[in-house]
């Protein structure tokens, strides 16, 4: 982030406030040509023919400067990759539907431009606009959010317009014969009909007012009433409504705010991206010895940061993730710690039960060894000729003592397993 921060103000901020301040001449002179110019919105009496060309040829000449900027990104579209970029893409078109509208209009003329081509062009050149937008702090994270909500919600549209247009195919057969409303207005001296169109007369208009019922909630309840299916039509009706403005738009809401939360937790990463492609697009368009002199000038610099008492740098109020995101940082660490925790109480407990252990195993191995020892000599006695106390043969005695001697050294050779299996599961 530092190397991106030095390398912006070095002299690229620069170049960009430029390139973003000729974009805005650029597109306002787009809208009041298209103001002017089209078939819809020319005024009645017409502006003078100096004023059109004039704006034509301002919007024909930033439009080539724009075009020459691409060509030296793409050095001359030999990049590969470089229409990879959906900002590029958009750029491309932009151009070419600039130069198509400007080509219509010196053809036929001020107030016959298309307005299929201005509206999509102006849409483009919208676009454009919001890729600017990316080289400022503020409204770059929000630029990685809006492309990321798209990302994430391109499966979601496609399981919206399936289920919008088998609404609207439903309604436009149960609805398709209904009229649209009638209002008899008095003008002058006669009487005037105006009905609306049939909300389901044709498919396209009953994918719109399936639009508008599930998404907007607008409808007119008269209209269901003069079905032939008119049970039919109220559960349809009910079912549109709960599946699509109910449950689908809560689910995009969450989808949503899932994303947001997403880019939040990585908000100064992407901000630095939208900042490093800005950078790398102006470095491709500067000359390579002002090239070099920023590539030198940022190759060694110092920088002086605010830290705690530990030496670590402290985080700015601008690096916020998100009070969820920062929320589940928390608790995961805290799960981390206390399993760290009950690992080494284990681990503490483990190594004092066998210290224990080794301690118990010692003692009966040494009070076995003794008690072996005792009973041998018990043994070589008995043998000698027997053991007389007081006159009396003990002998009877001396049995019992060997069969403790038996059962001793069988458990001295149980001591000595159970220490090696000790020893072999520490191991």
């Amino acid at each position: 982030g530092l190397v991106l921060r030095v390398m912006w103000t070095s002299g690229i901020r620069a170049y960009f406030l430029v390139d973003i301040s000729i974009y805005l001449v650029f597109y306002g002179s787009w809208v009041f040509l298209v103001d002017w110019t089209c078939a819809s919105t020319a005024p009645t009496p017409r502006k003078e023919q100096v004023y059109i060309l004039s704006l034509l040829a301002l919007v024909i000449a930033l439009n080539s400067f724009f075009g020459a900027k691409e060509l030296l990104q793409s050095d001359y579209f030999r990049r590969r990759n470089h229409l990879y970029d959906i900002w590029n893409i958009v750029d491309f078109f932009s151009l070419i539907m600039v130069y198509a509208y400007c080509l219509n209009v010196a053809l036929k003329g001020a107030g016959a431009g298309s307005v299929v081509m201005g509206v999509v062009t102006t849409l483009l050149l919208t676009v454009k606009l919001l890729a600017y937008l990316r080289g400022f702090d503020h409204t770059g994270w929000l630029i990685a959010v809006l492309m990321q909500n798209f990302y994430d919600v391109r499966g979601f549209v496609i399981v919206l317009c399936s289920i919008l247009f088998g609404f609207a195919v439903s309604l436009r057969l149960l609805l398709g014969d209904v009229e649209g409303e009638c209002n008899v207005e008095l003008d002058g001296v006669e009487l005037m009909q105006d009905c609306d169109i049939d909300p389901y007369g044709s498919l396209p208009r009953s994918i719109l007012s399936a639009f508008e019922l599930t998404i907007l909630g607008a409808y007119d309840q008269e209209i269901f009433a003069k079905s032939r299916e008119t049970i039919l039509t109220t559960i349809v009706f009910v079912l549109a409504v709960t599946v699509v403005l109910v449950v689908a738009l809560n689910a995009l809401i969450a989808v949503l705010s899932d994303s947001y939360s997403r880019v939040q937790e990585n908000a100064i990463a992407n901000r630095r991206k939208e900042r490093a492609s800005l950078i790398v697009e102006y470095l491709s368009l500067l000359p390579r010895r002002q090239r070099r002199q920023i590539e030198e000038n940022t190759r060694y610099f110092h920088a002086l940061l605010e830290a705690d008492a530990d030496g670590d740098l402290l985080v700015k109020h601008d690096d916020w993730k998100g009070g969820l995101n920062m929320l589940r940082k928390d608790l995961a660490d805290l799960t981390e710690e206390s399993e760290e925790m009950v690992q080494r109480s284990l681990d503490s407990l483990n190594n004092q039960f066998q210290k224990e252990m080794d301690t118990l195993r010692h003692e009966i191995r040494t009070t076995l060894s003794t008690m072996s020892q005792d009973i041998k000599e018990i043994k070589r006695l008995q043998n000698e000729g027997g053991i007389m106390l007081k006159g009396k043969n003990v002998s009877k005695a001396v049995n019992v003592v060997r069969s403790i001697g038996r059962h001793g050294e069988a458990l001295f050779h149980m001591g000595d397993s159970s220490a090696n299996s000790g020893d072999g599961a520490d191991g």
